[in-house]
């Protein structure tokens, strides 16, 4: 996690310029605080049998975009974030669950002729939705077709390298100051470092701002892959907290959807602390049967407490990056995720570090490491003589995370 405080902001913003104008990350940083949200509720009135997806749908001149999907919650609800524009809202009944759908699934869409209007921030709720059998039309009004409602991977569990190019440092630096243009070039998602092997546990790791899934290599490549297999959240880091930990939750729901895996472990340094605690909040929320498949959860020096310095830069920089607002202490992100209870089935290990003589990381104040709520929701805690990032290369702390696996 890279510390920005007000005297930092000018030999942070320096090197950004080199790579894109301010004016880009000012109007990036804008269009994601801009976003609203489309919600409502699917009833499948038809008896169809399988998982209702809610799709949304951009509409544009002359026609639509497809924008997203959803897997509707027990009680057939769903959210979209949405940016201030015009959109439809479809679902079908996903019978064979392949993400995919076919002409004789029963589905619906709401928004045509008058589409469903957003602005900057604004959370629409839409009328419910009822699936009374197969679609007619499409959202233009001409005859359906069967790629009409295809779907995107969205790199849902796509196999890939820790040597792809998205989790390099430029791509890195991409994700914090640009995130749309990172999430055009790369997408991000859950990915797996290897084809999934259901004699395996799943063991997800999840970055910080300014980081990447390289940085949990040492750890990574001490797993014993004969036990476990290694997932990670690759995001960019500059996008709302609560946008990623709410993909995450769905992503987690999904991809069990698919392998219907036991049990899953998750591991997140530093940023990534946060997310995680909203994502298992988000879990408990919009999909508690999953809460059980979350065998533990370990975040290592996260910023639980808030982060004085992005506070800082939140009042005093020329641009406002949208995670800055929400790792900033005493932000309204911080204070609901701080107020709300950890499920006391998921066991939770706490790890922070410090430097000799200096009383923390380097970065994160071991008062916001170590706020007294989560010491006491915390089944262990550890500390390291570590710094920030380096702790997770510690030959020590590498140990200790095996030691925990074999546990």
């Amino acid at each position: 996690m890279v510390p920005i405080s007000r005297w930092l902001l000018l030999a942070v913003l320096l090197p950004l310029l080199a790579a894109c104008s301010l004016a880009q990350v000012r109007q990036q940083s804008e269009q994601i605080e801009a976003i609203g949200r489309i919600e409502g509720r699917i009833v499948v009135e038809s008896g169809e049998k399988g998982t209702p997806i809610a799709v949304l749908y951009m509409a544009d001149e002359p026609g639509y975009r497809l924008i997203g999907f959803d897997a509707v919650s027990a009680e057939g609800r769903y959210s979209f974030p949405a940016l201030p524009g015009r959109y439809f809202v479809a679902a079908f009944v996903d019978v064979n669950s392949d993400l995919e759908y076919q002409p004789e699934e029963h589905a619906a869409i709401f928004g045509r002729p008058d589409a469903i209007d957003v602005g900057p921030g604004e959370r629409v709720s839409v009328p419910v939705l009822p699936i009374t059998g197969p679609l007619r039309e499409r959202p233009d009004g001409r005859a359906a077709a069967s790629d009409d409602l295809r779907l995107p991977r969205m790199n849902l569990g796509r196999v890939v390298s820790l040597d792809d190019a998205m989790f390099s440092d430029e791509s890195v630096s991409l994700g914090l100051w640009r995130p749309l243009d990172y999430i055009r070039q790369f997408g991000g998602g859950l990915f797996l470092l290897q084809p999934y092997d259901p004699g395996r546990i799943p063991v997800l790791f999840v970055h910080g701002i300014s980081a990447g899934a390289r940085d949990w290599r040492a750890a990574i490549e001490a797993l014993d892959r004969a036990r476990f297999q290694p997932w990670v959240l690759q995001y960019p880091s500059g996008t709302s907290l609560e946008l990623v930990s709410e993909h995450l939750a769905w992503a987690v729901h999904e991809l069990h959807r698919r392998y219907a895996f036991d049990r899953v472990l998750v591991a997140a340094h530093s940023m990534g602390g946060l997310v995680v605690r909203d994502f298992v909040r988000q879990l408990g929320r919009q999909y508690p049967e999953m809460l059980p498949r979350i065998a533990w959860v370990l975040t290592v020096n996260s910023p639980m407490g808030g982060m004085p310095s992005a506070a800082s830069g939140v009042e005093h920089s020329p641009i406002v990056v949208p995670s800055w607002r929400d790792v900033a202490t005493g932000s309204v992100f911080l204070r609901d995720l701080l107020e709300w209870d950890w499920p006391a089935a998921v066991p939770y290990y706490l790890v922070f570090s410090y430097r000799s003589g200096q009383g923390d990381d380097g970065v994160v104040p071991l008062e916001s490491q170590l706020p007294p709520k989560l010491q006491a929701e915390a089944r262990r805690l550890a500390g390291f003589n570590a710094s920030h990032a380096g702790v997770l290369q510690e030959p020590e702390f590498v140990a200790w995370f095996q030691g925990l696996l074999g546990e």
